[in-house]
């Protein structure tokens, strides 16, 4: 762990990687970049094809990262070793500097491994690879380093949420207690229930995020008190009863099908982790209440039904409405879903297929008798 304590003071601190500048704590926008960030990742490279070759562990990667992102210590203060040891101009801290009142990181690493050896790694043989290590660069080799990014992303959704406006905060209280009323409220009656009184910013955002012309009907439930649900249909012997009560004829959809309890289809889905459309088999399972999407319709179709690429919790939705912001002619027929964990993106082929998706994940459990 010294001599890699070494290389980064030298190559890094001492070098003169303006940290300052490419972390943006004080520094242009412009200037920002992860360069520090991205030669670790390499350094966790090798690390993983070669684990017993390092004496620190995965662990004391991410720490140093993180550590030269949130100012905590004065070793990646600033944008260079000159920097570090110039005396401050503020006459109450006269003859100090930041290299020499501030706690270094290496000191407070030496002092962690000392008490508990957090960041020693116990599969390390000195003798394994007495010579240079040359890692496989081929694309396969090469992984995400999953545990550093996966945290990273859940504080920028923590940081997201602490940035949140307080109108959207009203907003999704408001939809949270609708949903709660409409859900207590019996299939096939309409008892009174207290009508939400929205502010008027919200009332004036709220048709732009339904359709099916739920606007209206939103706004009947604000003056009356009534459900929503009380609307639907009581009880429907199978789903296509249920969508053509919605005005939807299934039979003419060609990108989609009900077969039993379930919905099957072709849509295109927006990746959470690279921004790009990929076109996915989707399964809809009422019975289990699982929304489920394969690479293509034959990993579905196999006899042990392949690999899922991935699966949503229907108790998890919150929210299902048509995506009004695409403007653009080519990015056509997009549906948002809304769940407790992530929003996910969806193209349909068409707007006949966009609806009976969005009405079928919005369909309630007891409207339709569902087989066991």
């Amino acid at each position: 762990m010294n001599g890699f304590q070494i290389l980064v003071q030298k190559e890094w601190l001492w070098f003169g990687h303006p940290f300052e500048s490419r972390h943006t704590r004080h520094g242009r926008v412009k200037d920002d970049g992860p360069v520090f960030l991205q030669w670790v990742d390499c350094v966790w490279q090798v690390f993983h094809q070669c684990p017993s070759a390092f004496e620190f562990n995965e662990k004391f990667l991410m720490v140093m990262v993180e550590s030269s992102y949130s100012g905590q210590f004065g070793s990646f203060l600033l944008n260079n070793e000159q920097e570090r040891h110039k005396t401050l101009a503020d006459e109450a801290h006269k003859h100090k500097s930041v290299a020499t009142h501030t706690l270094s990181f290496w000191t407070w690493v030496g002092m962690v491994n000392a008490a508990g050896r957090t960041f020693f790694n116990h599969l390390y043989d000195p003798h394994t690879y007495p010579w240079v290590i040359y890692p496989n660069c081929a694309v396969p080799c090469l992984k995400l380093w999953t545990r550093h990014y996966s945290q990273s992303k859940y504080q920028q959704h923590l940081q997201h949420s602490a940035n949140t406006t307080p109108l959207q905060k009203q907003l999704d209280q408001l939809v949270r207690e609708y949903q709660m009323l409409s859900s207590k409220t019996e299939v096939g009656t309409s008892p009174r229930t207290p009508s939400i009184a929205l502010p008027p910013a919200i009332a004036d955002k709220e048709p732009q995020r339904n359709s099916f012309g739920l606007e209206r009907e939103r706004e009947r439930v604000r003056q009356s008190g009534r459900s929503i649900r009380s609307k639907t249909p009581a009880h429907c012997q199978n789903i296509q009863e249920y969508l053509t009560s919605q005005g939807i004829d299934c039979s003419v959809c060609k990108h989609a099908v009900i077969v039993g309890n379930t919905c099957q289809g072709l849509l295109v889905k927006l990746g959470g982790v690279r921004k790009h459309w990929q076109e996915r088999w989707f399964v809809l399972d009422f019975a289990s209440q699982l929304l489920t999407y394969f690479e293509n319709k034959e990993e579905f179709t196999t006899t042990d039904r392949g690999t899922p690429k991935g699966v949503i919790e229907l108790t998890n939705m919150t929210r299902v409405w048509q995506n009004d912001r695409k403007k653009d002619h080519l990015v056509r027929h997009i549906f948002t879903v809304v769940t407790k964990d992530r929003t996910y993106l969806f193209r349909a082929p068409s707007l006949l297929t966009m609806q009976m998706w969005i009405a079928v994940l919005n369909m309630p459990r007891t409207t339709v008798a569902l087989d066991s």
